[in-house]
């Protein structure tokens, strides 16, 4: 509804002002529905503060404070959906975040026994030695194509999520990258393990000083790496 009177309303603006004209190019661009949404919701409220200023002008195009007050319910409309729209997505993705979490807790839980029957059955009985071997098919002690996953959530230092920070996980193999999603969270993947190996991880976002972290990647067993960023520290100054 917002894209068929915003079209009117700069049509309205064209005719009488001219379409090379400043007072028409107050009413928005061609481009203004390639906005994203945040930014087009701002346009749209643009449009109607010029069509309100300029309402008299328009009048014999067919401008009345009537479409103005339904164009002005329509931008309220759409500025609605949109923040339904991002607390939806937070929303999934603080719920994916718990699941993670919750399942890291459990198989840490799991980890903790098969330790313990492991160290008990060690010289004991090979047999029930193995029992208590995780493995990701229950079959197999590694995993067929050496991989593992490492997720997490990056934040500032007040906690707030940061998207599109960089994720970095590098070895003596080389290394993968990814970026963080909506609610700073992420997930990475490593191939091609034979077996434990030290990794690198480290996380960058601009005008934050880096996360740098040291961990063991193991084939089959994924982990879950958060990090707080904070600001850089500026050099002290030249005595």
């Amino acid at each position: 509804m917002c894209e068929t009177q915003t079209r009117n309303i700069r049509r309205m603006a064209a005719n009488i002002f001219g379409e090379g004209s400043r007072k028409y190019k107050g009413f928005g661009f061609d481009g203004i529905n390639a906005l994203k949404d945040v930014e087009r919701i701002k346009a749209y409220y643009r449009i109607v503060r010029r069509a309100d200023a300029r309402l008299a002008d328009l009048a014999p195009e067919g401008l009345t404070a009537g479409l103005i007050t339904t164009y002005t319910a329509a931008c309220a409309a759409a500025d609605l959906a949109y923040d339904v729209l991002v607390d939806t997505i937070q929303d999934r993705d603080e719920a994916t975040e718990d699941r993670i979490e919750l399942a890291n807790a459990i198989y840490a839980e799991v980890v903790k026994i098969c330790n313990t029957g492991k160290t008990y059955w060690f010289d004991k009985s090979e047999a029930k030695y193995n029992d208590y071997v995780i493995t990701p098919s229950g079959t197999t002690q590694t995993d067929e194509n050496g991989s593992m996953k490492i997720t997490g959530v990056v934040t500032d230092m007040n906690g707030n999520p940061l998207s599109v920070a960089t994720v970095t996980a590098s070895n003596a193999d080389g290394s993968v990258s990814t970026t963080t999603g909506v609610a700073g969270l992420f997930s990475l993947q490593i191939i091609g393990l034979v077996g434990p190996t030290n990794a690198t991880l480290t996380v960058s976002y601009p005008a934050l000083a880096d996360g740098l972290r040291g961990i063991t990647v193991e084939p089959g067993v994924d982990q879950v790496q958060n990090f707080q960023l904070f600001p850089n520290t500026p050099p002290p100054p030249m005595p």
